[in-house]
């Protein structure tokens, strides 16, 4: 009989002392027995490491190196085979506000088998109302926020009981198979916060790799734990990546255009509400996203993984 696949769940981690605890118990009382536990702290102030389970490998970081350059960093540490069971058949990458429930693993994994799928996506659940999506799944709309998500606020229902690929996932929960980072490459360090997993997603697609979404499983989410405190942080990063997307991937005439059209209309839109600090976000963000110098991600093991000190 084969042996059931190994999963490495990667918790991304910063400053998560009110959050990161209860997330790492509900990965401990997982029915599936397959599954290793990382923590990658992006060089938290707070002691949200301290008193952690022996069990959980911690991967400290000796800077933020954002979503991205922490989950490379895991995955990269996981190629480089320094520890048993390593490369895992499958990485679990998940924020440290999600409470995972104990049949999630196996139910993602269930999926994946059945489906072929390589890339697959929970439920992502409300957490002041679990029995509410924060959203199903996405789309690239080439808009000044990139993407459209469907389901966001939606009771649970036959509507989003649908197993089926789609363009964008939620990127606080991905369950991906090892071979798609040989294929893929790095999450793209350049995107810090917000539509890392979008571009990830996209090249993937690219490649013949769709992701897809699986009802029967799910997460709650407590969601922009992160930048709860500096909302204008998620207006800038989300505005600075859309501009950055669309000239990575070389973005049509068209796409360009309905990109400008929105940005202008968001512009008009906070102008009328005399919102001028975030409108200066706004036209900061669009300016930093337009001049970057673009970097290609690469492949894994082609750098040093000494982003920070694994314990």
């Amino acid at each position: 009989m084969q042996a059931d696949p190994t999963v490495l769940a990667v918790v991304v981690n910063w400053n998560g002392g009110a959050i990161l605890r209860e997330s790492v118990d509900s990965l401990l009382s997982s029915d599936y027995g397959r599954l290793a536990i990382w923590v990658v702290d992006n060089g938290s102030t707070d002691d949200s490491m301290t008193g952690l389970p022996a069990s959980i490998t911690q991967l400290l970081c000796t800077r933020n190196l954002g979503y991205s350059g922490a989950i490379n960093h895991a995955v990269e540490s996981a190629f480089a085979g320094t520890r048993p069971a390593c490369p895992p058949d499958y990485f679990l990458i998940l924020n440290n506000d999600l409470r995972v429930e104990p049949e999630t693993v196996s139910q993602l994994i269930s999926f994946s088998l059945r489906s072929g799928s390589r890339i697959v996506g929970p439920q992502v659940l409300n957490s002041q109302q679990d029995k509410l999506l924060e959203a199903a799944w996405g789309a690239v709309t080439w808009s000044h926020v990139l993407c459209r998500f469907y389901g966001k606020g939606a009771q649970v229902g036959p509507r989003w009981i649908t197993d089926q690929p789609v363009e964008v996932l939620l990127g606080s929960a991905l369950l991906i198979h090892r071979s798609v980072f040989e294929q893929v490459g790095r999450f793209d360090e350049q995107y810090f916060m917000y539509h890392e997993e979008v571009d990830f997603l996209y090249r993937a697609n690219q490649r013949g790799i769709p992701a897809y979404f699986c009802s029967t499983a799910s997460v709650i989410h407590r969601g922009g734990y992160s930048t709860r405190s500096k909302p204008s942080k998620k207006v800038y990063w989300v505005r600075r990546n859309a501009a950055l997307f669309l000239r990575k991937h070389q973005a049509k005439p068209l796409q360009w255009a309905y990109y400008w059209i929105t940005l202008s209309s968001s512009i008009l839109f906070n102008l009328l509400l005399l919102r001028w600090q975030r409108i200066r976000t706004i036209l900061s963000a669009v300016g930093e996203g337009l001049n970057i110098e673009i970097e290609e991600p690469g492949g894994f093991l082609k750098r040093s993984a000494g982003n920070g000190d694994n314990n």
